[in-house]
């Protein structure tokens, strides 16, 4: 891909020329390469959680581009807002649309996952577009057709009506959490993993 650089020096550089389309693209490739280490780690906590696949039987959802949720743990109720930066071990759930009529919920609920998609009533459809949309940064979208529906008001975790139990107490002392926990505490100085440690949930059924 080719570097674009401005035509005239830039202030900030103290009238020096910017640096030159190799070094930018040394510089990239460097990012790019953190970026791919930290994908590959979180990929693998967010692997360890438990996943729901919610299934509507319309294309309700809406997509942004930043389209992945998180429900800060601790908090019972909030307001469809823009949530922080957290790391998925800070999270109670997780929430990220995968196309217009299916999304996944991630918990760390330390039993199996769900082996086939859970129908899901409409009315999750407008929690999950409103936090979704809150928290867009500059642009959202949706599938040509009626407008996604939008909950008004507060909400409580999605996960109230597909975790029976799950709570902070078993949030605390979830063992996919503390699981993923290690790994990324073994890995925290690697800038490139050979591979990565998912939490299987047959520890349960042994």
């Amino acid at each position: 891909m080719d570097t674009i650089l401005p035509a005239r020096p830039d202030a900030r550089h103290g009238g020096r020329p910017k640096p030159s389309a190799q070094v930018s693209n040394r510089t990239g490739a460097l990012q790019f390469s953190r970026m791919l280490g930290l994908g590959l780690k979180m990929g693998a906590v967010l692997g360890s959680m438990r996943w729901h696949i919610l299934e509507f039987d319309a294309p309700l959802l809406a997509y942004s581009d930043h389209p992945v949720v998180v429900w800060p743990a601790g908090v019972a109720i909030a307001e469809p807002s823009a949530t922080p930066g957290l790391a998925p071990l800070d999270a109670f759930e997780v929430r990220v649309p995968l196309s217009p009529e299916v999304a996944v919920l991630m918990t760390w609920a330390d039993v199996p996952d769900e082996e086939v998609p859970v129908p899901v009533d409409h009315r999750f459809a407008s929690e999950l577009n409103a936090f979704l949309i809150a928290q867009a940064d500059e642009e959202w979208m949706h599938r040509p057709g009626p407008e996604p529906p939008l909950v008004e008001g507060p909400c409580e975790p999605l996960s109230r009506e597909f975790e029976p139990g799950y709570g902070l107490e078993a949030f605390a002392r979830s063992q996919r959490r503390a699981s993923a926990a290690k790994f990324l505490h073994r890995v925290r100085n690697k800038r490139y993993l050979k591979d990565i440690q998912i939490a299987n949930p047959k520890w349960r059924e042994a």
